[in-house]
């Protein structure tokens, strides 16, 4: 794909990496530069919030891949990572504990799973909330009730970017890793979906930018903000 040149912004490397022994294979692809560019999208999607001295919560971070690529980037800066705990294939607890390995011993970090007192400390805290393609794997429902937890974020000026699968394929992935639904599988949403969500919860939800993942998926990137 051809990569927006304000994307390269965000590419450029300043410090050593918190891990020099990380693995994380998931959303896009773990290959340089792709993988940069893939975060690369998002950090532009922050606008003024990337910069020293971010407070960012990272929910459903995974092995907090958005971790390590920030501390390249940022020096002052403080992460937040949760998962939920009630994974059936106990991929957020994994996950969780690999990240802790990796990043634990950082004072600027902070992992724990949702609904412990890592994640309310970060909604009272953060200015700005990254949802990592979450939402390709939750109904609508589920994603209205998330961001709806997170508005207290937005309230006080903050902004949220999330990104959904906008494409009309999608397969099904097997047993539930997020646990946010019954059923583990990519879902397909529609703007109409997330105008209705803006109207409901009272924000601004604007179309940042689309990443092209691999396999061709269109992965939409919106923020969301006060009105």
């Amino acid at each position: 794909m051809k990569i927006p040149q304000e994307w390269n912004d965000f590419k450029e490397e300043k410090y050593k990496p918190i891990s020099d022994n990380y693995i994380c294979v998931g959303f896009g692809t773990d290959k340089e530069p792709d993988s940069s560019y893939c975060l690369s999208s998002f950090a532009h999607a922050m606008k003024d919030n990337w910069k020293e001295g971010m407070k960012v919560l990272d929910y459903g971070c995974g092995k907090a891949r958005l971790c390590n690529f920030m501390s390249k980037r940022l020096k002052d800066f403080a992460y937040y990572g949760v998962e939920p705990s009630n994974s059936a294939t106990k991929h957020s607890e994994n996950a969780i504990e690999y990240a802790n390995e990796q990043f634990g011993m950082d004072k600027r970090i902070n992992l724990g799973f949702i609904g412990e007192e890592v994640e309310k400390e970060a909604i009272e805290t953060v200015d700005t909330v990254l949802l990592l393609s979450i939402f390709t794997h939750t109904s609508i429902e589920s994603t209205e009730k998330i961001l709806k937890k997170l508005l207290p974020v937005v309230e006080r000026g903050g902004v949220i970017v999330f990104s959904m699968l906008m494409s009309e394929e999608y397969n099904l992935l097997g047993p539930n890793a997020y646990g946010y639904e019954n059923s583990y599988g990519v879902v397909r949403n529609t703007e109409q979906q997330i105008e209705d969500i803006a109207k409901t919860l009272n924000v601004d939800i604007s179309l940042s930018n689309i990443f092209l993942a691999e396999g061709d998926f269109e992965h939409s990137i919106y923020r969301v903000v006060k009105k």
